[in-house]
This record gives structure tokens, C-alpha cells and sequence, in this order.
């Protein structure tokens, strides 16, 4: 494995949930650094590493980043997978450019998922933190670094989020990117955020930049609509002195919604951010992608009242569409 990981040129690290899983982030960005390596992340393993990086090439697969999709297109001859199963979301359905021109490596605990959807050249069964650790013992003293800055042209030439005019757009209702920019900005960088299934999976992985480890959670196990309604609760109870935000549609509040009235009733301080577009808003648009139009099931005749439930559970609720109004109720 060091032998491929010295003689690359062009190397890529993927990291996963695993990573957090087995404390290794710290290991991780060693690593990274050490030996000047690109990083991209699963959607589940956001966060393993800072988004803020001169390294980070942000997510790949669900909610993907286009330079993370430029460097995969521009190919890469080592690929070192950490604590990923490379599944559908991991891999967009799994990308045929996950494949270097070298090697492939892949270290993961669970040896079931080691080879199972790409082949692989070096498997690894071992804890992400203890590998990672052995690997930083058995680098040479010494040993030069090619390019201290690799994805300097990259960074250059391709922006870091699709769409980035929404990221300051002030129209109304509030474009999901620009209230994502703002989220960002109104918490410290070791607020914890939720995210649900649905839209708000690519609206939090895309365009909410992590800073530290352990700040973002989302449930792509089943992706179980509504878990981040209840779940934000637990995370609070856990990490009592952090902000503690949860990113919602409507559609997956209307699945639970009820853990409202729990919170209110233990005085458990969550924040429920509620994206109400009318409906299904991740149904409609893949309809729209395989059909041409969505069918016309997807979004509601009558509007859920989320701000009215919140209240009526005995929670404060504010109903915004524009980012000076988002701003304001975050502050309260």
C-alpha cells in the first residue's frame, strides 16, 4: 500500500462515515497533509474533514461538488477509499469514474463491503483510525511532497458550488442555497445540524460547509423521513452546551412532527429549520428527471401549516421568506 500511495501522481482520498465512526478525523487530516492528498467525502462522511481546506474537494456522489466531479473526470491513479461501503449514495449510483488508472485501495471495519461494488486492488480490514494511524507510522522520515497546493488550477477554473448565484439571491421565498448561507453564518462552527431525507439531503450536503468534526449528521442508513425531527433531540441531550439545529422539508416533518410538543414539554432548545415547498419536492423533481414532468402527485393541494403546528405544540414559530427574516429569527 505505500509502495502505490508513493509512486502516485495524482492520488484522491475518499472518506466515509466510518471515519467518524472510529474518532479518525484527526488521523485523516495528518494524512492528508502529510503527504498533500486530495480529500472528498461521502454525503454521510461530510464532515470528516473541513470543508474549508485547501485540500477538501467537498462531497462526492449525493449532492456532489463540481470539484469533486472535475477531479474524478479529470481521473486519478490511486484511490484510497476509508470507512465507505461505496454505496448508491456514496457514488451517485455508482460512477464509473471511481475506477484510477493505478490502484484502488479500500480500508473499511467491515470486511463484507471491502471488493463488494468495485474491485479493488489492496483491501484493508481494519478500524479507519487505527489503519490510518499505522500508515502515518510507515511514511519515511522525509519523504517529499510533489505539489504542496494540487487543487490550486482546480480551484481556479471550476466553482465550488453548482448554482452559486442562488447563494446570494434575495429573491422571495427564499432560495434554499442563500438560507443555507445564511444558517451558516449565524452558528459557530461547532453547532451540530441535522439533516432529513429528502431535498434538504442535497440542500445541507451541497451548500452548508462543515468546519469541524462531529457537526453533521444525517440518516442514509433507510433515509428515514423525519428522523432528523426527532433525532435533533437526542443530539441536543448529548451535546447539551452546542447549538443544535434540525434541516427539515415539510413533507418528512409531517411524517413525525409530534416530538415538537416533547421538546417544549423537557425544555430540550432545538431549532427546527422547516423548507415548506408545498410537497415532495425530491419526488417531483425525479419524476421530472425520468418522466419529463412530475405527475402531478407530489405536492399538496392544502398547505401544511408547520408554523402553526410548532405553535399549537406549544413551541416559538416564525414563518419567513426572505433572508433579512431568516436572519431575524435565528437571532430570537
Amino acid at each position: 500500500m505505500m509502495s502505490a500511495g508513493a509512486a502516485a501522481e495524482r492520488p484522491m482520498i475518499l472518506a466515509g462515515h466510518g471515519v467518524a465512526q472510529s474518532n479518525g478525523c484527526a488521523e485523516l487530516l495528518q494524512l492528508a497533509e502529510r503527504l498533500s492528498i486530495p480529500v472528498a467525502t461521502t454525503p454521510k462522511g461530510k464532515g470528516v474533514f473541513p470543508e474549508t481546506h485547501r485540500l477538501s474537494l467537498g462531497l462526492v456522489g449525493l449532492g456532489g461538488h463540481p470539484r469533486a466531479e472535475a477531479f474524478l473526470s479529470d481521473g486519478m491513479d490511486v484511490l484510497m477509499v476509508v470507512g465507505s461501503g461505496l454505496g448508491e449514495f456514496a457514488t451517485d449510483a455508482w460512477d464509473r469514474r471511481l475506477h484510477p488508472r493505478g490502484a484502488f485501495i479500500q480500508i473499511d471495519a467491515d470486511e463484507s463491503v471491502v471488493g463488494r461494488n468495485y474491485p479493488v486492488d489492496i483491501g484493508v480490514v481494519g478500524d479507519a483510525r487505527a489503519t490510518l494511524s499505522r500508515i502515518l507510522r510507515e511514511i519515511p522520515a522525509g519523504t517529499p511532497v510533489r505539489d504542496p497546493d494540487p487543487l490550486r488550477s482546480l480551484r481556479e477554473r471550476v466553482p465550488r458550488w453548482e448554482c452559486a448565484d442562488l447563494i446570494l439571491s434575495e429573491r422571495a421565498p427564499l432560495a434554499p442555497p442563500r438560507l443555507m448561507r445564511e444558517l451558516r453564518a449565524a452558528l459557530p462552527d461547532d453547532a451540530i445540524l441535522f439533516v432529513d431525507a429528502g431535498n434538504a439531503i442535497l440542500w445541507g450536503g451541497h451548500y452548508f460547509e462543515v468546519r469541524q468534526p462531529g457537526t453533521y449528521f444525517i440518516d442514509l442508513g433507510l433515509a428515514c423521513m423525519g428522523s432528523a425531527v426527532a433525532g435533533a433531540i437526542g443530539g441536543k441531550l448529548a451535546s447539551p452546551s452546542r447549538h443544535l439545529v434540525s434541516l427539515v422539508g415539510d413533507g418528512a416533518f409531517a411524517m413525525n412532527g409530534m416530538e415538537v410538543h416533547t421538546a417544549v414539554e423537557h425544555g430540550i432548545p432545538v431549532i427546527w429549520v422547516v423548507l415548506n415547498n408545498q410537497g415532495l419536492g425530491m419526488v417531483a423533481q425525479g419524476e421530472r428527471l425520468l418522466r419529463g414532468d412530475d405527475l402531478g402527485y407530489a405536492y399538496y393541494r392544502t398547505r401544511v401549516d408547520v408554523a402553526g403546528i410548532a405553535t399549537a405544540l406549544g413551541a416559538d414559530a416564525f414563518r419567513v421568506e426572505s433572508a433579512p427574516a431568516f436572519r431575524r429569527a435565528i437571532e430570537a
